[in-house]
Order: structure tokens, then C-alpha cells, then sequence
């Protein structure tokens, strides 16, 4: 909406601010709508509202699509709900979000040049992307199927796939055409891998087979043995020279003592009875990953297995080799070993630890072997591989769920630098105009739960579960870039609350900024900002000299808010009580007792208190009216309610431009109410299901955020 439709729109709207006809038998409309003496008004402008962007929050559920770039400076993460995000590894840049799948993306991986990317998924797609400027190139119908193999050959001019409706098939990246098919598994393709040469393609499938397929002339060059289990992953290694075994006879009861057991598998180290010591040099072999355990190396070229072993207690998902040829095994129950590349070497190189929470769905290695990255259904998380229990944070945080939702919401800022944080699955995700993109802060070790920002937008300020309110840094991230991505250790968190904190509001106060944050403890505290900042250590204890505490309700506080001008505070607690007092004195200056109220806002300029009560009515009160010396009679008629909404509310707020009142459901339902009679202007579907929050920014723009992945972080405005 340019800037004179608005102005138009404001006019209009606030002319009828003042004498609308048909008011509520309730009083007149509040104080902050403006005066006139006009006889009658014309009726309400009908608006309606305008999507300006969704925003995914990058905090979701990560599926098995992970790629990393050949200069290890970017991270790929496929989510369940289909989107791409790409992660810079140091952290200092936002993280960019490729939408083209309509399902759950399985599949993500790099061209040796890193310029290209490839994903596939649940759609049965392919989507070839150019990496520089993040536009889609090619969208292939490639299957009947899920796709869940895929790989890019190493000259970057073809594309492999493999589906569950049990076909190899070639694409050429340049034209998006399919240059060869190849049948012969007899179920789902799992994982493929392209010769170091790429004149031939490996495919691994359910069907516990490898197949080597020729991309010259079309045909079938090798098939391995059937394997114990179904083929999840394949890689090139390079191993000490093996014998090629014969076979084994089955209970003969070998002298040697070499028999094993009769499953035709040959177990490390066995070997005909009378076989030479292998030479010392080194041979490439594929590396052959089973979903039950067993790991195999096959002759590249026959695929005939020389060597099996069996690892880990639970089902196998991936592997990668490290630069010095050990090998990094991930398991179903989210554990991660290391393994020699020789199997006839005894023990491990690192004992499998529990580095997941849940199944892992991929591991990457960077290409300088610093660095692991282990993803998870619950984000990605970069270790040391050598000692996989530390991480190496400097380079990588743990990343949240992408698409986790929205579980909290602040906005700040001016007209022309807008703001917004948001807190979800317990992480703090930050984003401004004009690009909207997400950049999410490194984990406190305790989960967030709320968050706040300056008024201009300039810090941030963060509410733990564990009762603590600290300042995480300058909203630019400079800070935190210089501490390599981390929070810094010395900054200080002043533990106001003895359990989670619940509301945390900033105001640019007349004698300083002004926080306050309230808990689950029922209490209500103004913080010193300045005390949240990194102090001498011979300083009085930060904690005890930032701790002011304003009131206590007599249960948890459910809703908090405070003015413009930080001179008065409002709370409501979960027994229906909820107050308005004075940051000045401490004075109580409003009360309401008996109804459940939740969501509350002050007006723009800061002469009213918009709030929703249970019974899904909204309520304006003109705090003004509650000046000494007004009669009773007076403060009823200053105050207006109404409502029309036929499930409950879940949040308020007022626009910042217009006599507006916005309201969020139950349902994630936007909806805009009029001021001046109560009518609904105008709804939109802002989410699916659990909706949290909306706020209005300085210039007019209305932001939403919901749980539900599909509402996460959506941007509206009002327009005629």
C-alpha cells in the first residue's frame, strides 16, 4: 500500500473514530480515536488484509537431505516440509530458504564445483539449482515415487536418482532431459554413488544388492552377492590391498578356525587357510553401508565382497570416510562410532557415542576433516570427529528444527528499520526489513522462552525457562561474530524469577530503557538493562543489584505489557485478576477481577488498554478515565467492548496507523476490528493450527506467528 492510500485510508478510518453511528450501548469510542463535531460519519472503509511474505522459521524437522559444499562454507538442510535451507558453516550470514518441493525433501547434493544443487523428495521431483543465485533451473518429473537416492556426477553434467518405484535414472543438468534408465533392482533404490572417473554409476537398494550401471553404452557391469540386509549408503575408500576370499564352506568346522558360520559372508579377517599376508599399499574400494548392521567392501569393478563387518547394536544409517581413511559410522538409535578403514583391523578409532537425540538421518564431513556435521529429526549439530563427544561450536552451533513454528514473538524498530525476534523449540531466530531473511543465535544451554528487543530494535533481550533474563547481544550479530558465533561467557543473566519467565517488554523509558519481565513464579521485575552487559569482575554481584521486584500475583502471569512512554505496566495472572500499575511508584492505577483475560496491548499512544477476555470478547479501556477525580459513571462510560468472534482468542494488538484492533484465534485466524463500531473490517487465515501471537510493526505491517510449521512467521498488511 503506497503512502498516500494509507494516509487516505487513515483519514477516513479516523473520522469515523469519533462519531460513528450505532454505537454500543457501552459509551462512546475511546479517547484515542480523534474528536470531531460532526454531526453523523460515513460508514466504515472495508479493508482487507494483503500477504506480504511467509517466512519460515529455521527451526524444523530435518529429514535425511544434507549436502555440503566442496568448500565446506555451506550446509544444506532438506525439511519434512519440503523446503531447502542453506546454512553458511561460519555463521555470519542468514540463512537462505529455497521453496519448490510440495512434500518432505529426502535428498540434497552439491556439484564438485558447488555451483549446482540438486534435491529431491516425496513429490517425486528433481530440482536443479544454481547455487550463486539461488534460482531454480530445472523442476523434473523424475519418478513414480519417492525419490530417495541421489547424486551429481563429479563433471557436474548429470544428475542420478533413485525411487522407491525401484529405477535408476539419469538427467542432464543443462537440459533437464532423461539420458538413461536403468532396471534391474527389484525394490526401493536407496543410495547411489558415481565412479571417481564418472563413467559408471553404483546403486544400492532394499533389495540388499549393489549394481554398477555403465553411463556409455547403457549396460549393467557388476552385481554384488546379496548382502544380509537392505544397502542404505555407498562410498569410495581406500583400505589395505585384500585377498579376494573364496568361498567358505558352511559348519565344516575349519582347522583355522576361519569359518563363518555358514551365511557366506566373509567376517573380518577371513581368508583361505593358506592366503598371503596382504601387501602394506592401499586399493579404492565401495563401501557398502547395511541397514542391519553390516558393513562390506566390494571390488570396484566386480563388486564381488572381499571383506564384512558387522557394527554397532542398532540399524545403520550413513557413513563418510575422514581424510585419514577411518571411517564414520551413524546408527538409527543416534549414536556415532568411528571405525578403521581396514576390516582387518581390530577395535574402533572412537567408541560410538550418543551425539543424537532420536535416529540420525545423515552425517557430512567437512572437506578439511575438522568438522562433522551429524543431522537429526531435531536439527544438525557439528562435532570434532576425532573426539566426537565436544563440539565444534566455533564453526557451527547446533541448528534448530527448520520449520519448527513460532513460540513466542517481539517486534521493534522505526518505520524504515523494522524488527522481529521470535523464539522456537527453544531457540531465538532474527529477522528485519527489507530481506526478511532468518538468522537464528547459538543455544544458551537452557531453552528460551521469551524474548524481547529495544525499542529501536538494536538488542536483544532473552527469558530462559530456568528463570533468567539476559542480554544475547547487538541485533547486527557483531558482537557474536566476534566470539566466533558463540554467546559470550561472560555475559551476565540476572535470575529474577524461580522458574520460567513468561513475559519480558521493553520501553524506551524518560530517565532510560525500561525491561520488566514476569514468570511462572507469579512474579513481576524491573531489570536494568546496563546490569545485563559484561561487568569488571570486582563488581557488586550483577544479580543482586539488577533485581527489582514491582508486585506478585497469587498465580502465574499469563499476559504482560507495558506503554510507549514506560510509565505503567500491565499483567494479568491465570486467577482472572489483572492490574495496571505505575512504574514511577508503584501505584496501582486500574484492577479487573473475574474474568480470564489473555492477550493485552496498549494503544499507540499509550491512553488505552486493549486486551481479550474467555468469553471472546475484546475489551478497549481508557485508562485516562482512571485519573483522580473521575466519577464511577464516567469510567463506564470510557471504556468499550465488544465482540463477534465465534471461537477463542488467542492474542491482541493494536495497529500502529489505523483504529484498528487485531485479534489472532484459536482457529489462526487474523481478523481486523474497527475502533469506531466493533464491526470485523476484515480476515485472513494466518496458520493452520496453534496459532501464538500477533504484533504490528511501526509502519503497518502485521506480523503472526504460529507452531504450526505451515503459519511460522507471516507478514500482512491492511489495505481498501
Amino acid at each position: 500500500m503506497n503512502k498516500a492510500v494509507l494516509t487516505a485510508l487513515y483519514s477516513s478510518l479516523a473520522a469515523l473514530a469519533a462519531h460513528a453511528a450505532g454505537c454500543k450501548k457501552d459509551g462512546p469510542p475511546i479517547e484515542s480515536a480523534g474528536e470531531s463535531t460532526a454531526p453523523s460519519a460515513p460508514s466504515p472503509v472495508p479493508v482487507r488484509f494483503e500477504a506480504v511474505r511467509s517466512i519460515v522459521v529455521p527451526t524444523g524437522e530435518v529429514t535425511g537431505a544434507l549436502a555440503l559444499s566442496p568448500d565446506g562454507a555451506l550446509l544444506v538442510v532438506g525439511t519434512s516440509d519440503g523446503l531447502v535451507h542453506l546454512v553458511a558453516t561460519d555463521g555470519k550470514a542468514p540463512i537462505t530458504t529455497l521453496s519448490g518441493h510440495s512434500e518432505a525433501t529426502f535428498e540434497a547434493a552439491f556439484s564438485a564445483d558447488g555451483n549446482v544443487l540438486a534435491t529431491a523428495g516425496a513429490d517425486n521431483r528433481l530440482l536443479i539449482w544454481d547455487v550463486p543465485t539461488r534460482k531454480l533451473l530445472r523442476d523434473i518429473a523424475a519418478h513414480d515415487g519417492d525419490v530417495k537416492a541421489l547424486a551429481v556426477s563429479p563433471d557436474g553434467k548429470h544428475v542420478a536418482t533413485g525411487s522407491v518405484d525401484d529405477d535408476v535414472r539419469v538427467w542432464s543438468t543443462a537440459t533437464g532431459k532423461r539420458t538413461h534408465t536403468f532396471k534391474g533392482h527389484t525394490m526401493s533404490v536407496y543410495t547411489l554413488l558415481f565412479a571417481t572417473d564418472g563413467k559408471s554409476l553404483y546403486s544400492g537398494a532394499r533389495d540388499a544388492t549393489v549394481r554398477r550401471w555403465s553411463l556409455e553404452n547403457g549396460e549393467t557391469l557388476g552385481t554384488s552377492p546379496k548382502l544380509p540386509n537392505s544397502v542404505i549408503a555407498l562410498a569410495h575408500v581406500q583400505a589395505r590391498t585384500l585377498p579376494e576370499l573364496e568361498e567358505v564352506p558352511g559348519d565344516d568346522g575349519d582347522d583355522d578356525g576361519n569359518s563363518d558360520g555358514g551365511d557366506g559372508a566373509g567376517d573380518v579377517g577371513d581368508a583361505p587357510a593358506e592366503a598371503p599376508e596382504a601387501p602394506a599399499e592401499l586399493s579404492s574400494y565401495v563401501l557398502a553401508v547395511g541397514l542391519g548392521g553390516q558393513v562390506s567392501w566390494l571390488a570396484p569393478d566386480s563388486l564381488k565382497e572381499l571383506a564384512m563387518r558387522e557394527i554397532g547394536t542398532s540399524r545403520l544409517v550413513d557413513v563418510v570416510p575422514l581424510p585419514d581413511g577411518s571411517l564414520v559410522i551413524g546408527e538409527q538409535d543416534g549414536r556415532v562410532g568411528v571405525y578403521p578403514r581396514d576390516p582387518t583391523a581390530d577395535g574402533v578409532v572412537a567408541e560410538p557415542t550418543q551425539l543424537g537425540k532420536g535416529p540420525i538421518e545423515g552425517l557430512r564431513i567437512a572437506p578439511d576433516g575438522k568438522t562433522l556435521y551429524i543431522a537429526t529429526a531435531q536439527g544438525v549439530t557439528a562435532v570434532s570427529p576425532t573426539r566426537p563427544t565436544e563440539a565444534a561450536g566455533s564453526l557451527l552451533p547446533t541448528l534448530p528444527r527448520p520449520g519448527g513454528g513460532v513460540w513466542a514473538m517481539a517486534t521493534a524498530g522505526s518505520a524504515t528499520k523494522e524488527r522481529i525476534a521470535v523464539v522456537s523449540r527453544g531457540r531465538v531466530a532474527l529477522t528485519e526489513a527489507p530481506t526478511w531473511s532468518m538468522r537464528v543465535l547459538p543455544p544458551f544451554g537452557v531453552d528460551a522462552s521469551v524474548v524481547a528487543l529495544s525499542p529501536d530494535g538494536s538488542r536483544v533481550y532473552v527469558g530462559l525457562e530456568n528463570g533468567a533474563v539476559f542480554d544475547a547481544g547487538d541485533f547486527e550479530g557483531t558482537e557474536l561474530a566476534s566470539t566466533g558465533g558463540a554467546v559470550p561467557e561472560d555475559r551476565p543473566a540476572i535470575k529474577n524469577h524461580y522458574r520460567e519467565v513468561r513475559g519480558l517488554v521493553t520501553a524506551a523509558g524518560a530517565k532510560g530503557p525500561v525491561l520488566v519481565s514476569a514468570g511462572r513464579d507469579s512474579r513481576i521485575a524491573l531489570v536494568d538493562p546496563a546490569r545485563l552487559l559484561p561487568t569488571p569482575k570486582d563488581a557488586p554481584d550483577a544479580d543482586a543489584q539488577s533485581r527489582e521486584n514491582l508486585s506478585e500475583h497469587s498465580s502465574p502471569v499469563v499476559s504482560l505489557a507495558v506503554d510507549s512512554k514506560g510509565t505503567r505496566i500491565a499483567s494479568a495472572e491465570r486467577d482472572d485478576v489483572a492490574v495496571v500499575r505505575s512504574l514511577e511508584n508503584g501505584h496501582i492505577l486500574w484492577t479487573r477481577l473475574g474474568r480470564e483475560i489473555l492477550g493485552m496491548a496498549f494503544s499507540p499512544d499509550g491512553k488505552s488498554l486493549g486486551f481479550i477476555e474467555n468469553d471472546r470478547s475484546i475489551e478497549i479501556v481508557n485508562l485516562h478515565a482512571y485519573r483522580e477525580g473521575v466519577t464511577e459513571e464516567e469510567k463506564k462510560g470510557r471504556n468499550r467492548s465488544f465482540s463477534g468472534s465465534t471461537v477463542d482468542l488467542v492474542d491482541f494488538a493494536f495497529h500502529p496507523t489505523l483504529p484498528v484492533a487485531l485479534t489472532l484465534d484459536e482457529l489462526g485466524e487474523l481478523r481486523a476490528w474497527s475502533l469506531t463500531d466493533g464491526t470485523s473490517q476484515a480476515v485472513t487465515p494466518a496458520g493452520k493450527a496453534n496459532p501464538c501471537c500477533v504484533r504490528a510493526l511501526p509502519s503497518g505491517l502485521i506480523a503472526t506467528g504460529a507452531l504450526d510449521p505451515s503459519g511460522s512467521l507471516k507478514l500482512w498488511r491492511l489495505s481498501p
